[in-house]
Order: structure tokens, then C-alpha cells, then sequence
């Protein structure tokens, strides 16, 4: 039935447009006429954002299904599931609370192969094989992170340089099961990924909403919020984090001499491509520093919570320095990138080209080449054994 509501639907939109205009004759002639126009327009929406349609038919439509929730006991809620009345006539199964769990997903699956099963994931309503698949990821990469023997900030890291390889694709919805999908993330699937490894990784995380404006442009955004507590890099507090802009889809291109690097966001004759995983500049940042990092932002808000849009403000927009902090000195800032692009892989020889451009994509000074190799060569064998 979703998939003949699917067909019915996209034929109308591509033709017609929104709902709005349709006029009551194509809810009569298209077989639609249970649906109300808040549906149908929220419907329109999906469609428009190419992503979640069959998402939204399966949770909007006026389709037959079984809702229960899920406390744990798979067994339980399949019970619970058979027994429920005229189950062969029921087009969809939905959970309505999130099964996190790949192998409680798979038997879910397995119990009932014909029907659709809609579950929770996050706070998304998905289909069953997107969340086995996201569900997978995650718990594939908190493996990678763990297995590494890294310090909290420098698992923070590696997650984050694991988020921002990804591209941002404005043209899908902002679920991030559409990483599945499509391989790239809108704003709020970055952060929803990001702050769900984080989740996983024991560190507490949030994700709010902000309003962004630059000139005559307005747009809503997502960010997250992070509490880092590190004793080896000596952080112990909130720290907000965009993995967003930071993206490898924000390709810049340097061209360094000497004494001095240009940069753009265009190749040039004599500029060479950063490194893909450089750009930190909107990573761990202080609150102190959230204005002067964020400079076109106002009315954060964080959903579901009472009072959240006043307090945020006050956290994001009060006691703000007039020049731009950062949470890490430069030399723990390189400690930091080759601790964790060690953990990721790199070769040690390529390591100072790496760092160089990391410093100067994410707002320190511009250090030569020569500079960071001595500073490397200098640190002590205690500091190099913590950061090999």
C-alpha cells in the first residue's frame, strides 16, 4: 500500500505541485480522500527534499497498522505483535521508541519479511533496513574509535574527522539515515551522527538549532554541544562543535612561500588542494569564543525542552570575548591532530604538511614547515610515547 500511495503521490506533486492547489476532485479521483491537507503538505514537503517521502507515507497516511512500543524484551514486542487483531490486513508495524540494537532490528525484520516496519531511530521515524544500516555504522566506527587506545578529546577527534568526511548534499531531508542513501549529510544529520558516536563513545551531547544570517539570507542550522573532560589535554567543560563547515566539503586551496600562505576557496595556478580532514576551525570551541566563531547567529533553541531558547542564548551570548579563543594551545593543537591521524592511519613522514595546514585552516598563526618539523623532533620521549 505505501508503494501505491508512493506512485500516486509523486505523480501528483511532479504535476500539480502542492497539495494546496490541488482542489478536492484529485483527492476523490486519485483514491486520496482520507487525507487531510496538513498530511498531504507535509507530504509535499518530503518530496521536495527528495529523501523521506515513503517515511512519511508510512507514519502520515491513514494506513493500517500496528503501534507498540519497545522496552527492551524483542521477544516481548514480536509476542506482543502476533497477537495483536487482523495482523494479516495491517500494511504497517511501528515502534514507536528506538530500538538501538542491530540484532534485536534483524529479528524484528525477520519476523515479519511482508509487511513494512517503521521504527524509531534517534528522534526519525525510519524504515527497518535504514535503521539496521545506521545502527551498523555506528557501531562499526565506536569499534574503530575504541580500538584505538585514545584519550576522551582525542576519541571526540577522531569521530569528528569520521563525521566531516562525509559531503553535504543540500537536495536530501536532514535524516541521517539518508547517509545510507546517499553517502552525504544535511546540517542536522552531521550533528545527529556526530553527537550519536559520541553517545556511544560515554560523552554527553546535545544538539541545538540556530537561526544563521548573513546579509538579506536567513537559514536554520544545527549545531551540537558537547561536555569534554580530558585530564591529558586538561579540558573539563562545554565546548560547541559545527562538523557542518567543517566538511570535506569545504574544499580550500593554499599556496604557501616561506614567511606567508594564501588562501582560497578556488583552485588558482600555484595553489595546491588541503588535506581533506584540515579544517578544525569550528571544533571545540570554547562558549566564550561562540560569536566570534559564529559571527551571523541568534536564536538558538533546543527542541522538547522547557526554557532551553532563553537559557542557550544566555549560555552562547553572554560573557563573549572580543577576540576569537581557542580551547587548545597551539602546541597541544599538534599533539592533539598527530595523536589521532597516527590512530587514523597517516604516515609519520607527512605528518608536518598535515599539521601545517590544520593550524592554518582552523585560525592559528601560520607555522613553516621546518618550524613544526623541530617542534616535533623536540617534544620528549614521554610526550611521544603518550602521542604514538
Amino acid at each position: 500500500m505505501i508503494e501505491e500511495y508512493y506512485k500516486k503521490l509523486c505523480h501528483l506533486f511532479k504535476r500539480y505541485g502542492n497539495p494546496k492547489r490541488w482542489g478536492n476532485h484529485f483527492k476523490v479521483r486519485f483514491g486520496i480522500e482520507a487525507w487531510n491537507t496538513y498530511d498531504l503538505s507535509d507530504l509535499y514537503t518530503a518530496y521536495e527534499n527528495k529523501g523521506n517521502l515513503k517515511e512519511h507515507i508510512a507514519v502520515l497516511a491513514p494506513i493500517p497498522r500496528v503501534e507498540l512500543s519497545y522496552r527492551g524484551n524483542i521477544d516481548n514486542l514480536i509476542s506482543q505483535i502476533n497477537s495483536f487483531p487482523n495482523l494479516n490486513s495491517t500494511q504497517v508495524i511501528y515502534i514507536t521508541n528506538e530500538i538501538n540494537n542491530v540484532d534485536h532490528l534483524n529479528k524484528l525484520k525477520d519476523s515479519f519479511p511482508d509487511k513494512s516496519i517503521v521504527v524509531k531511530w534517534d528522534v526519525d521515524d525510519i524504515f527497518i533496513d535504514d535503521a539496521i544500516s545506521v545502527t551498523y555504522m555506528i557501531d562499526y566506527y565506536k569499534q574503530v574509535i575504541t580500538e584505538a587506545d585514545l584519550s576522551p578529546l582525542e576519541q571526540i577527534t577522531m569521530a569528528y574527522d569520521i563525521i566531516k568526511s562525509f559531503y553535504y548534499q543540500d537536495s536530501i531531508n536532514s535524516q541521517v539515515s539518508q547517509v545510507v542513501n546517499t553517502g552525504a549529510f544535511r546540517c542536522r544529520g552531521f550533528v545527529q551522527f556526530f553527537n550519536r558516536l559520541l553517545k556511544e563513545l560515554g560523552i554527553k551531547t546535545r544538539r541545538f538549532g540556530v537561526d544563521t544570517k548573513e546579509g538579506a539570507l536567513r537559514d536554520a542550522h544545527a549545531r551540537g554541544i558537547a561536555l569534554v573532560y580530558d585530564e591529558k589535554y586538561q579540558k573539563n567543560g562545554v565546548f560547541v562543535f559545527d562538523p557542518t563547515f567543517d566538511s570535506i566539503s569545504q574544499v580550500r586551496y593554499y599556496k604557501y612561500k616561506e614567511d606567508v600562505v594564501m588562501s582560497s576557496s578556488r583552485k588558482k595556478i600555484g595553489y595546491t588542494k588541503g588535506d581533506s580532514l584540515c579544517n578544525y576551525k569550528h571544533f571545540l570551541v570554547p562558549l566564550i569564543s561562540y560569536e566570534k566563531t559564529f559571527p551571523f547567529s541568534s536564536g538558538e533553541w533546543i527542541s522538547n525542552m522547557k526554557n532551553s531558547e532563553e537559557e542557550l542564548k544566555k549560555v552562547l551570548h553572554t560573557n563573549q570575548s572580543d577576540h576569537e579563543i581557542k580551547a587548545l594551545s597551539a602546541e597541544d593543537f599538534i599533539k592533539l591532530i598527530y595523536r589521532v591521524r597516527l590512530a587514523e592511519g597517516y604516515s609519520v613522514d607527512d605528518m608536518p604538511k598535515i599539521i601545517q595546514e590544520a593550524l592554518f585552516a582552523s585560525g592559528y598563526e601560520y607555522y613553516r614547515l621546518d618550524n613544526i618539523k623541530n617542534y616535533l623532533d623536540s617534544i620528549s620521549d614521554d610526550t611521544k610515547q603518550m602521542a604514538a
